[in-house]
């Protein structure tokens, strides 16, 4: 059998290097290599050099780590951009609600069992199209019963008053008292009274007072 005769060729060392790489990674001579980038011998294309490069990057832990964190990413944009159906009131309507108690009752100091069942009331009389208790009937549902739905909001936005210092607590007595203005007292009942219950509602956050 004729042996092949091969030629001494100049290239560049960057070329040389990178016929060198390829060549270990189809674990080839850099001859045969050189043959096939040549398109000699059934050589490898030019689709199959680029597969085999973004095969290398695909498989690389870097671009891996970088993929799942543009993964979370559009998780995390879907999650806070797309809006949810509010499942109960705001909580600056809870809070209206409780504060304009002692305003709808006429009286300074006011027990728990006062202050729910005048909350209660508002949330059962709210007025067109319908009313709160109506349009959140889940989160109403059995409101009377102890640590349902409404009772634990109710009790949650209570507490949170309190350490807001918007209402006093006599720990003796367990009898609730205001702490507001006179100034304050038009933006509650707006709140508390003015506010049309509806299942897509603006955002409000919480009532800050100035």
């Amino acid at each position: 059998m004729t042996q092949k005769k091969y030629d001494a060729v100049r290239i560049s060392p960057e070329a040389k290097a990178k016929l060198k790489q390829l060549c270990e990674d189809k674990n080839i001579t850099m001859a045969k290599g050189l043959d096939q980038l040549l398109n000699i011998e059934g050589a490898f294309t030019n689709k199959e050099i680029y597969q085999d490069e973004i095969d290398k990057i695909t498989k690389d832990p870097q671009f891996q780590e970088s993929i799942a964190k543009d993964r979370q990413t559009v998780i995390d944009i879907v999650r806070n951009q797309i809006p949810t159906k509010p499942t109960k009131p705001p909580s600056a309507i809870i809070d209206a609600s409780i504060l304009y108690s002692f305003k709808q009752l006429g009286k300074k100091t006011l027990t728990r069992k006062e202050i729910k069942e005048s909350v209660i009331t508002m949330m059962q009389e709210s007025k067109y199209p319908t009313t709160w208790a109506e349009v959140y009937s889940n989160w109403w549902e059995n409101y009377q019963r102890n640590k349902s739905k409404f009772e634990l909001d109710f009790d949650n936005r209570l507490r949170r008053l309190v350490k807001d210092k918007l209402i006093s607590n006599e720990a003796k007595s367990g009898e609730y008292s205001h702490n507001l203005t006179t100034k304050h007292w038009d933006y509650v009942e707006q709140l508390a009274t003015g506010f049309y219950p509806q299942i897509v509602i603006d955002k409000i956050a919480s009532i800050t007072f100035k």
